[in-house]
């Protein structure tokens, strides 16, 4: 079996914002820095997705057998988007906007449960509920803007600002929905949101500035067979449809690298942690900490890694450790039926590289000692003869 050690951070990517490790749920901007932990209660990791889906279920069951009508209003162009946010400015208003794309399944299914949330929330305020088409035309502007790439993306705005307050990533419930909103609108955010905030403003944007895309970190491990093969990081999530159009692959590899799974991969001991450091410093990792950007949206990034055996072992033991150098090759294609992706292909070479470590008797090392003590006497001994008769020479031709 073969280890694959994989950190790394997809530059643009805000489908889901936490690593692929259950209930981790971190944000991380695009440029690699961490926002926050996501701590509403009902944040759903994409992991957890099949959880939730009976409660949603049912409240699309009782969304679909509710009567009532929604006062939610649907925006035309980023002007009306504009001048609606702007129209309500007091802290405690709320604009709550749904991106949609109307062939989107998620987004037919949240529609009725919008609709029963507006009806519920009334027309009076204070949480204004907006629904945005980003497949019209006159929205092209706006949702590029907002970064939406993954539908639903429901935004919230506050103050007056247009970049966005926080991004709902919870149940899509009535009572889920009502909740989280009901809190911001006296005032709570969650971390990542209110960090990502700051670092807009230190960086001089206005309010009329858009918001840029989230990063996701992904930072795991993997078994494979230790035969050619290939790890697809497929750019989408469980609970969205997205615009393969608007997709880049842009990505940061901070660390790959490949060991046997003998080494006790997934292991937190700390004699393997510092096993699997030694490691990583010791072979060839071309691909760390290196920036691959995508030059177009809709392309699948793709390294073609070759393998290297390579061993340390230490004489008279049966132990020892592995790894594998790697060269690589990056390339780029467009997705034709696919959502783009980030692909390692990897094959490995019938060479491998094997070091020994060798320990000498204690015995040797005395008699090399002497020895060399010895030719230490032998040299001042040829020095001080040869000086010796040089200067007797010199005295008889004086004489």
């Amino acid at each position: 079996m073969l280890g694959i050690h994989l950190f790394l951070l997809l530059c643009q990517d805000q489908l889901t914002n936490s690593s692929p490790k259950a209930g981790i749920g971190l944000a991380h901007h695009h440029d690699g820095h961490l926002l926050g932990r996501m701590e509403d209660q009902h944040h759903v990791e994409a992991e957890e997705a099949d959880t939730v889906v009976t409660q949603e279920e049912d409240a699309y069951a009782d969304a679909i057998e509710f009567h009532g009508h929604g006062h939610s209003e649907d925006i035309n162009g980023w002007d009306q988007m504009q001048t609606f946010v702007k129209s309500h400015p007091r802290a405690h208003e709320i604009v709550f906007a749904d991106f949609y794309a109307p062939w989107c399944i998620w987004c037919q299914r949240l529609s009725p449960v919008w609709d029963k949330m507006s009806v519920q929330l009334g027309d009076q305020g204070p949480i204004w509920p907006v629904k945005v088409d980003c497949t019209a035309d006159s929205n092209d502007r706006l949702c590029r803007a907002m970064h939406v790439r993954a539908f639903p993306t429901m935004l919230m705005f506050r103050h007056g600002d247009m970049h966005p307050f926080e991004a709902y990533h919870g149940q899509r419930t009535v009572d889920a929905l009502i909740e989280r909103l009901t809190n911001v609108a006296r005032g709570d955010q969650l971390p990542a949101d209110k960090k990502r905030m700051e670092r807009h403003k230190k960086s001089g944007g206005g309010k009329t500035a858009a918001v840029g895309g989230e990063g996701c970190n992904i930072n795991g491990e993997l078994k494979v067979k230790k035969v050619p093969g290939s790890l697809h990081i497929q750019l989408t999530s469980p609970r969205y449809d997205v615009d393969a159009s608007l997709i880049n692959a842009s990505h940061q590899i901070h660390r790959l690298w490949f060991t046997d799974s003998s080494q006790g991969i997934i292991n937190p001991t700390t004699y393997l942690a510092l096993q699997h450091r030694m490691i990583e410093s010791w072979i060839t990792s071309p691909l760390n900490d290196k920036d691959f950007i995508a030059k177009h949206t809709n392309q699948t990034y793709v390294h073609y890694l070759k393998l290297i055996a390579k061993s340390f072992l230490i004489e008279g033991s049966s132990d020892g450790i592995h790894g594998y150098h790697y060269s690589s090759y990056s390339n780029e294609h467009v997705e034709e039926n696919d959502v783009p992706a980030v692909v390692f292909q990897y094959d490995l070479s019938p060479i491998s590289i094997v070091e020994t470590l060798k320990f000498r008797p204690f015995y040797q090392f005395i008699t090399n000692f002497m020895a060399i003590i010895g030719g230490v006497f032998a040299m001042i001994g040829v020095f001080e003869s040869f000086t010796h008769q040089i200067s007797q020479s010199l005295f008889k031709k004086r004489l």
